[in-house]
Formats: C-alpha cells, sequence, structure tokens
C-alpha cells in the first residue's frame, strides 16, 4: 500500500492526492470512469461482468470482459503505486481499496443534517464533473439535491431581513401588468431569466419593479449590477464582487471570491445592460449557474446570453390605441403609452392637459414612436414648447425631435440618435450593410424579398438569412407570424436612422433601384396569375404594398 495520506475528490471534477500531491489520473476516458465507479462504491466489489456491460453497453459479454482487463492492465500502469488498490476478491469481482483514504463524497455525507456549513464547503461541483455516463445521472442529482438543501438549512439557520441594492425610481411606473406577473411565475422557473428587446423598450426599469417586488422571496434579498458604463470585459466580475460589497484577495481571482460568496447565498443577480460585454458576461453567469444552486440571475441585453438553461424575454412595447379609431381622451387613457405620455408630460409642464382636439395626435405619435417608452418620455419634453399636434406634425425628423433627455443619466440615453447609435455601433459590416439596405422597404419584407433586394455588394445571397436573423436577435429587426407566412420589418425610430445611415453611405440610390427592379420583376411574373384570380397573389401584393 502507498503510504501517507491519500485524498479523493470527487465532488467537481475527479482529483486524487497523495500527502498534498497530486497524482496523474488515467488517460483513457474509460479508465477515469472504471476509477471513478469503484471509488463511488467505498470499497465494495462490483462483478467484473456487470462493469462490462456498464463500460460497452453495445458490446458482446465476451468482447466487453476482454476491454475490461485491457483497461483495468492500462489503469494499474497509469496510477502506479495507487494502481495496487485496484483488488479482487476472486476472477469475478473488481474493488477499489479505500478504507484509509479520505473521499469528500463520504464526508458530504456525514455532514447531511448535522453540519449543513460543513457540506456546503465540501462541494465543489457536481458530482464527477466532465465524465458522462448514464450509471452516473442518478447519483449526480441526488448529490446535487442534497447540496440545495444543506444550503436551504444553512440560509434558514441565519434568517436576516433580505439586503437589497435597488436605486430608488424617479419618476412613476406606468402599466406592465401583464409583464410583471408573467416574469415573476417565470423566475420560478427558471434560474436565468434574459430581458431583450430594442433600446429604450423598458427593459432595465421593468427589471427593476420586478425585482423590488421579488424581494422579500429571496433569504438574501437583490443585488443590483450596472454594467452600462463598463468598456472593459475584465472588469465584469469585479462590477459583481463591488455590487456585492466583497473586497478583492490578493490571492485570489475576484472571480474566485464572487462565487464561493454566491455558493451560500439564495438571491435574486440584476445584471443591467450585458450587451456590449456578452462574452464576459456568458462566463461569470454560466459558472455562477454552475457553482451558486440558489442564485436567480435575472439579465437585460439587447440580445440574449445564449447559454444553457436560459429563459430569454422579449419586453414588448407599451399597449397602444389605434391612430384610427380614437374614441375619447378617456379611452385614450387606458393605453400604458398614452398615459406614459400624459404623465411625463405633467413634470415638464404641470398645467399640460389632453384635450379631445389633440387626442388623435397623441394616439399618432404614440404609434409613430412604436409605444417605446423612451422615445414617448423624449417627445413629452417638447409639450414645453410645442402643442401635441405640433409634435406629431414633426415626426418625419425625429433625431432632431427627439433629444434633451435626463442630464443624470447616461448621453446614449438622452437622445434617440445616440441610443441607436449604441445598437449600431455594436453589429459587424455585414450587419450595418444589410440594416442599411433594409430601409428601402416601406412596410416589411419577407425572407425572400431581402434575398432578391439585398443580397451583393459583399454579402452574398446565403448569408441573408443568418445576418438578417442576427439582427432580429439583436432587437433592431421586428419579426411578425402571419397567415401569409413570416413577415419582418424595422421600428419606426430604426428605420429612420438606417435610412439616414443608408444616405450617408451613398447607396440610397443604388438599392432603391435594386427595390424598384425585384418588385418589377415579381410583378410580371404574377401578372397572368392575378388575372385568373390566383388568390395568393393578392394577398402577397396587399402585403407588399
Amino acid at each position: 500500500m502507498t503510504p501517507g495520506r491519500i485524498e479523493i475528490r470527487v465532488l467537481g471534477g475527479l482529483e486524487i492526492s497523495v500527502n498534498g500531491e497530486p497524482v496523474e489520473l488515467p488517460r483513457a476516458k474509460k479508465g477515469r470512469l472504471l476509477l471513478a465507479y469503484l471509488i463511488l462504491r467505498c470499497g465494495r466489489p462490483a462483478e467484473r461482468a456487470h462493469i462490462a456491460a456498464l463500460l460497452w453497453p453495445e458490446s458482446y459479454d465476451e468482447v466487453a470482459r476482454f476491454n475490461l482487463r485491457q483497461l483495468l492492465r492500462g489503469v494499474r500502469k497509469d496510477l502506479g503505486e495507487l494502481g495496487a488498490r485496484m483488488v479482487a476478491s476472486d476472477a469475478t469481482e473488481l474493488a477499489f481499496h479505500a478504507s484509509d483514504c479520505w473521499i469528500d463524497l463520504v464526508e458530504f455525507r456525514k455532514s447531511l443534517g448535522v453540519n449543513p456549513h460543513g457540506a456546503v464547503e465540501l462541494y465543489r461541483g457536481p458530482l464527477l464533473d466532465g465524465l458522462q455516463a448514464d450509471w452516473l445521472q442518478d447519483e449526480r442529482v441526488r448529490t446535487d439535491m442534497a447540496f440545495r438543501e444543506a444550503l436551504i438549512a444553512l440560509t434558514e439557520s441565519s434568517p436576516s431581513k433580505p439586503h437589497q441594492n435597488l436605486p430608488e425610481p424617479l419618476t412613476s411606473f406606468v402599466g406592465r401588468e401583464r409583464e410583471i406577473a408573467q416574469v415573476k411565475t417565470l423566475l420560478k422557473q427558471t434560474r436565468l431569466l434574459t430581458f431583450t428587446g430594442s433600446g429604450g423598450c423598458g427593459k432595465t426599469r421593468l427589471a427593476l419593479r420586478v425585482a423590488a417586488e421579488v424581494v422579500g422571496g429571496y433569504s438574501d434579498g437583490v443585488c443590483m449590477v450596472e454594467l452600462a458604463s463598463v468598456l472593459d470585459p475584465l472588469l465584469v466580475p469585479q462590477m459583481v464582487g463591488a455590487a456585492l460589497g466583497l473586497k478583492e484577495e490578493s490571492e485570489e481571482p475576484i472571480s474566485t471570491t464572487v462565487l464561493r460568496h454566491l455558493k451560500v447565498r439564495r438571491l435574486v443577480l440584476v445584471m443591467d445592460n450585458c450587451e456590449h460585454l456578452l462574452p464576459a458576461c456568458c462566463n461569470l453567469v454560466s459558472d455562477i449557474l454552475k457553482h451558486c444552486p440558489l442564485v436567480t440571475v435575472l439579465a437585460t441585453s439587447r440580445e440574449a446570453l445564449s447559454i444553457g438553461g436560459e429563459q430569454a424575454y422579449r419586453v414588448p412595447s407599451l399597449s397602444l390605441p389605434h391612430p384610427a379609431k380614437v374614441a375619447s381622451v378617456a379611452a385614450l387613457c387606458q393605453y400604458e403609452a398614452t398615459r406614459l405620455f400624459i404623465e411625463r408630460a405633467k413634470l415638464a409642464k404641470p398645467d399640460f392637459t389632453l384635450t379631445e382636439d389633440s387626442a388623435a395626435a397623441l394616439a399618432h405619435v404614440c404609434a409613430r414612436l412604436d409605444g417605446i417608452p423612451l422615445a414617448i418620455e423624449l417627445a413629452s419634453a417638447r409639450v414645453r414648447s410645442l402643442r401635441v399636434q405640433d409634435i406629431s406634425s414633426r415626426l418625419d425628423h425625429l433625431f432632431q425631435l427627439l433629444i434633451g433627455g435626463d442630464r443624470s443619466v447616461l448621453p446614449r440615453h438622452q437622445t434617440l440618435r445616440s441610443l441607436i447609435d449604441w445598437s449600431y455601433d455594436l453589429l459587424t459590416d455585414s450587419e450595418k450593410a444589410l440594416l442599411r439596405r433594409l430601409s428601402v422597404f416601406a412596410g416589411g419584407w419577407t425572407i425572400e424579398s431581402a434575398d432578391g433586394v439585398c443580397s451583393g455588394n459583399g454579402i452574398p445571397e446565403t448569408e441573408i438569412l443568418n445576418n438578417l436573423t442576427s439582427l432580429a436577435d439583436k432587437s433592431l429587426v421586428v419579426v411578425e407570424g402571419t397567415e401569409g407566412g413570416t413577415r419582418f420589418r424595422l421600428l419606426e425610430s430604426v428605420g429612420q436612422y438606417a435610412r439616414d445611415c443608408n444616405r450617408q453611405s451613398g447607396e440610397d440610390e443604388l438599392w432603391r433601384d435594386r427595390h424598384l427592379a425585384y418588385f418589377t420583376s415579381v410583378a410580371e411574373r404574377a401578372e397572368p396569375l392575378l388575372a385568373s384570380g390566383e388568390q395568393i397573389w393578392h394577398d402577397r401584393f396587399e402585403a407588399e404594398r
């Protein structure tokens, strides 16, 4: 037997050390699985035929047993002196002699129900993390559940008032009752919920509202991490640590300190404005989900984080009246967009009053601004010097009209143009080019139309769909399902921005001509079918009108 203290760790990845020195594990994957299986049995022998069947389930019995003999020989050689611990009581059984070894799983099980803090400290991650086998899954789930129960017992043993660092709102919160209810339900079903949507659609405000309402359901409360002003991805862990009130330890990375702190916490971590730091945010959030099972992450980003277990939630625009069906001032107040305009207009001009004469103009303003809260707030500030009707008549020049926002917020939230500049600058060159070209469509398009009009000049037709999907994922293109199939469109503000960029690029006339040529060709092909009464072509041209 090998002298000295032997420590075996299976919580997390498999590790073996003798007197503190790591032992090199078997090189073959099945060799590590064999060793892990015998260690989990804690010295109890297993039948060789059963082990062979586990490792080679699709092989004939004789072949599987032969493979096991060969594998066992290699494992013993790889382990050196420790290989002698893989013993056989007879020719039919096999075991790993571990009676004098310290095994973290054994100590973990002893601590459960007696010393939950000790059990939590021993847990480094999922059982035998990195190894995959059907026989391992049930034991891994049981161990994870035991760790979660120990965590709950630990947090409940020291109750305290939930902590929260949420900023106090400076203005009223309007509407969103349906969204709040949906999100609170989703938070009970997932540990990573990401709000997506266009810039200014209210992702941050909704996250703050929801976090304030659920803080009492988490023993360690809610922690808000504001990332909007962070430009260096390496600072993401530091920002999370600072929000949690942690001090950096010189002997370990701050990310390790964060994970150790969150490992025993039950809280909601709100990570706001992740879109420009996606790789760094994804790495840290993935580690948190893996090592901190009682932490729920609520993220906001113009595109999803796209990591395992994520539930994306697209924050919709505020509810809108139909501009052509405005009945009265009272009817307008039933909609979130118009209520927001009225409330913010009264902040800008306390004597502001909506009249029957201006009701239709307000409905038109909110509809042209697509119900986007930031755009509506910027427009409402104009009532200091303009009537609602005057604001409505100037909407063809959004970027000259919607300026002069709250000076206390980031510059990109002070004007509509700077808000879209931020999103545009995060695009690849081909995504920027496609967005500019799409501005030639007046009321939306199909993927076939985008292929026909926008391909070429650096963007092959085969790449149009991928770039279009990416623009939709980044909340710059709206996807709508219709009876005739999927259609796409640009929000009014994004469309005006893209048209401006197209003119500045000097390619506006080129893509307008391409648009004209494409639909002229479509019309020529459809003419005989239209004459014969083919309804599908009537429907298509109605949609493209």
